[in-house]
């Protein structure tokens, strides 16, 4: 199963090596020029030095800062939504400083890459909300539901707190299961 913090992993070292990649590309152009300059290759070899070494290391460059910018915004996302859960695009926007149209359409498309496979867009509202199981799934402790009569009996379920090691999310499950984050879809035991 494809977690977000796979997911998000893969994508963060795609955005390094195209950079590496870029860079690499762009030091070999300036060998190149340097190469033209001095008389040892032909001027006429500059063309096919744009196109075969900087136009693919201005792109590699270019894409690999994006990828990583985009899983800097992605950290700071679930930081905001795991503290406050269901939370307003115009919130996000401010805690990454970026518009809010721009905040919706960097959300979706993380949404629809699996960065965030429990989440949707409330249009409506404009608020990111993060499908939770029903509340009825899980059992109230025995504890809270009738206060005052002692600790929890035998078979009645206990429902304990856990922070998802994928991406630091508070949630809740079961104890003794697994249960899924649901912020990342991450398993937790």
């Amino acid at each position: 199963m494809n977690t977000s913090r796979t997911i998000v992993a893969v994508r963060s070292l795609v955005g390094k090596i195209l950079s590496v990649i870029g860079w690499f590309l762009a030091v070999m152009f300036v060998f190149f020029m340097i190469g033209i300059a001095t008389g040892d290759m032909f001027a006429e070899d500059f063309i096919l030095m744009v196109i075969f070494l900087l136009v693919p290391a201005v792109w590699c460059i270019a894409m690999g800062i994006r990828i990583k910018r985009r899983t800097r915004r992605f950290k700071q996302y679930v930081s905001v939504l795991s503290a406050q859960g269901d939370t307003s695009i115009h919130v996000l926007a401010g805690a990454v400083n970026q518009h809010p149209g721009f905040v919706k359409q960097d959300i979706q498309f993380m949404i629809d890459k699996r960065f965030f496979p429990n989440a949707r867009i409330d249009n409506a509202t404009d608020t990111v909300v993060i499908g939770r199981k029903p509340e009825a799934t899980y059992m109230q402790p025995f504890h809270q539901a009738n206060p005052g009569m002692g600790a929890t009996p035998p078979g009645v379920p206990v429902i304990e707190s856990f922070t998802c090691p994928g991406c630091a999310a508070v949630g809740r499950k079961q104890r003794g299961a697994s249960g899924e984050c649901d912020y990342c879809g991450t398993i937790v035991s």
